[in-house]
């Protein structure tokens, strides 16, 4: 019979507890590791990286988010050309909408305004983003 007044099997008592919630514990974190993420909230946080590349001025990491088939076409110098000083403040994806292999992505930017501090320093928009399910990864639809 296993009695609690011995110290050695409060000791081992203790164990099993300690052990079964680690075990519980771990099977739980595996369990979300198991559930895929929706597209949309893979889309919105490839966007977000995406801008917050452009907005660092890191051309080459954004070029990586483009899609396959444009870098087929497009090399990463010329896609770097394609862009204007930047000028860019921040950009915050405000919705995405999926179906099965296209996502349209709206996203709030602010620029510099070109006038200064004089009328606020920043100018907002909206920009709406393709984004497309080619092999098996979402990619920015990057017009030619």
């Amino acid at each position: 019979m296993f009695e609690l007044d011995n110290p050695s099997n409060r000791r081992i008592g203790r164990r099993a507890a300690l052990a079964a919630v680690v075990a519980s514990t771990l099977l739980a974190g595996c369990a979300n590791l198991m559930v895929p993420a929706s597209p949309e909230a893979v889309v919105k946080e490839r966007a977000q990286q995406r801008w917050q590349a452009l907005i660092g001025n890191d051309f080459a990491k954004a070029y990586t988010f483009t899609a396959p088939s444009y870098r087929a076409l497009v090399n990463a110098d010329t896609y770097r050309k394609s862009f204007g000083p930047g000028g860019w403040v921040s950009a915050e994806a405000q919705s995405v909408n999926c179906d099965t292999e296209k996502c349209t992505v709206k996203l709030k930017i602010e620029v510099r305004s070109p006038m200064g501090t004089r009328f606020g320093g920043t100018i907002g928009g909206y920009v709406d983003e393709t984004w497309i399910l080619e092999d098996r990864q979402w990619w920015l639809l990057q017009k030619l």
